[in-house]
C-alpha cells in the first residue's frame, strides 16, 4: 500500500476533491470522475494511484478509469484535514445527503437511527391542528432518550420568524406522536433490538429539534426548542444530558405496543 509521508502530503487532495464536488450537480448522490483529471494523480503510476484510492473510504475504483466520491464519507473525513468547518462541507450535499449526515453523527454517538419515519394521527389532537399526517426526518433513541429532528439547509440569512415557526412545528409532530401511544410504542420497538427490555428505558424523555446548515443566532426558540447547526451538533449530542432542563422536553411514563401495556 502506498504511504504519505505526512500529512500535509494528503490535504491538496483533499482540497482538489473538494473543489470538483462543488462544481458538480449536488443532485448527484455518489458522482463519478475521471482519474486523469484529478491533477494530484497525475505524478503517480497507476499502482500507486490505486493504493491511494485504496486508503480513503470515500473513493472507490469503477469502470473507464473513474473513480466515485462517496460525499458523506467525504465531508467526515474532510473534518481532519481540511480548515472548512462541517457547514461549509455540507454545501456540497443535498437534502438527502444532509438528512444522511445527520444520521451518521446520530450513530457515531451510539443513537440508534431512523429516517423519514410518517405516521397519522389518530388522536383527537387533530381537531385542534387541523393535521392528520405527519413526517419526521430524522429519529434517533439513546437508552431514555428520544431526539425527533427537522433537517433544514437553512442558513443565517433565514428570519428569526421563519425558523421559530419551523421549530413550533416540529414540536406540533412531537406532541402528535406523544398523543398516539400504540404508533409511538411500535417506534421505540422498530429501533430497539429484540433482547431489548423496553419498561428499563422508561420514563422516555422526546425531544424536538432542528438541525440546521450554518449557525443561526437564535439557540432556542419561543417555545425551548433547541436549534443546533450541523457544525455544533456532536458536541450538542454529547452535552445532551447536561443541558435538558433548558429544553423544552416531553415525558413518557408508559408505552403501548398492540394490546400490552408496559
Amino acid at each position: 500500500m502506498f504511504n504519505f509521508r505526512s500529512r500535509e502530503e494528503i490535504i491538496p487532495l483533499f482540497h482538489e476533491i473538494y473543489n470538483i464536488l462543488c462544481s458538480l450537480d449536488r443532485d448527484l448522490e455518489e458522482p463519478w470522475y475521471k482519474i486523469n483529471k484529478i491533477e494530484f494523480f497525475q505524478n503517480f503510476s497507476s499502482q500507486e494511484i490505486e493504493s491511494m484510492i485504496s486508503k480513503f473510504e470515500f473513493l472507490n475504483n469503477e469502470s473507464w478509469n473513474h473513480v466515485s466520491i462517496n460525499k458523506i464519507d467525504f465531508v467526515l473525513d474532510s473534518l481532519n484535514f481540511l480548515d472548512h468547518d462541517i457547514s461549509q462541507l455540507s454545501t456540497i450535499l443535498n437534502y438527502s445527503d444532509f438528512e444522511k449526515l445527520v444520521n451518521r453523527i446520530l450513530a457515531f454517538n451510539e443513537f440508534k437511527v431512523l429516517n423519514n419515519f410518517r405516521f397519522s394521527d389518530k388522536s383527537n389532537y387533530k381537531k385542534q391542528t387541523d393535521q392528520t399526517r405527519y413526517e419526521i426526518d430524522v429519529i434517533g433513541l439513546n437508552r431514555k432518550v428520544l431526539i425527533l429532528i427537522d433537517a433544514k439547509q437553512w442558513n443565517r440569512r433565514d428570519s428569526f420568524s421563519a425558523i421559530n415557526k419551523a421549530a413550533n412545528l416540529q414540536l406540533q409532530r412531537v406532541k402528535a406522536l406523544q398523543k398516539n401511544p400504540f404508533i409511538l410504542g411500535d417506534l421505540i420497538k422498530k429501533l430497539n433490538s429484540k433482547t431489548t427490555n423496553i419498561k428499563n428505558q422508561l420514563p422516555l424523555i422526546l425531544i424536538p429539534i432542528m438541525v440546521t446548515l450554518e449557525e443561526s443566532n437564535l439557540k432556542l426558540n419561543h417555545n425551548k426548542i433547541p436549534i443546533v447547526s450541523i457544525y455544533k451538533f456532536n458536541s450538542f449530542l454529547r452535552e445532551l444530558s447536561d443541558n435538558l432542563l433548558y429544553f423544552n422536553i416531553l415525558k413518557i411514563d408508559k408505552l403501548s405496543i398492540q394490546e400490552s401495556i408496559l
